[in-house]
């Protein structure tokens, strides 16, 4: 089932919200191919309910990242771990990819359709801040020098670049590409974010934020 996605990095990420899935439902199987099996083989087995049932599952697997959601929410409003509203609509989307590509491999007819519009409107919506700002010239100053090594790339490269903390769990170096001007002069970087997700885009870091990134990596090679 999971062949079908672009990088080992991405695959080993929808096989973590697979597994969640599956072992909520509590489907049997000693490995994910053969619980993801079990799944569809259930979806077929339910004949003109089984889109039914599949909605119905995985109505139910949201509700209850939402409860984890809730009941992990401090008394000032901030979150004591990752389950955000951010986080349960990717899990959303993996196992909508999960169903959709089986739907592909099998061929038509051989799973029925699932209503995602429908499902879409059970997702929590993200919650706005009003007290969201950007940092000021003198908080990045003061949070790049740092003593931790690693704060000056990230600090640098999420300012200039605009991507959300989630999204370094998918850069590599290979993600993070100079451009150069006629001189040979490093102008900027394009950085791919989310690569091989859905919502795959690129975006540009500044030449400090990329010349940070390279001293970081520099100083990581010569550690070893």
């Amino acid at each position: 089932m999971l062949g079908y996605l672009n990088s080992p990095e991405t695959a080993e990420q929808h096989a973590s919200v697979f597994k969640q899935f599956f072992l909520f439902l509590e489907l049997e199987g000693k490995d994910l191919d053969e619980q993801g099996l079990a799944f569809l083989n259930q979806v077929r087995r339910q004949s003109k309910r089984g889109s039914q049932w599949a909605t119905e599952s995985i109505r139910l697997f949201v509700d209850s990242l939402k409860k984890r959601m809730h009941d992990n929410t401090s008394n000032d409003g901030g979150k004591k771990n990752e389950i955000t509203a951010g986080t349960i609509e990717n899990y959303f989307r993996k196992i909508k990819f999960f169903y959709e590509t089986c739907q592909e491999v099998g061929g038509e007819g051989d799973l029925p359709q699932i209503n995602w519009r429908r499902l879409v409107r059970i997702l929590p919506k993200a919650r706005k801040s009003s007290n969201d700002r950007a940092p000021t010239n003198e908080e990045i100053r003061k949070a790049i020098h740092a003593q931790d090594r690693r704060a000056k790339p990230i600090i640098l490269v999420m300012c200039s670049s605009g991507i959300r903390l989630g999204a370094w769990n998918y850069i590599k170096w290979k993600h993070v590409i100079p451009i150069k001007n006629d001189k040979g002069e490093i102008v900027a970087a394009k950085l791919i974010v989310y690569s091989g997700e859905y919502e795959e885009y690129y975006t540009f870091i500044t030449p400090e934020a990329y010349n940070s990134l390279i001293d970081y990596r520099d100083f990581r090679e010569l550690q070893q």
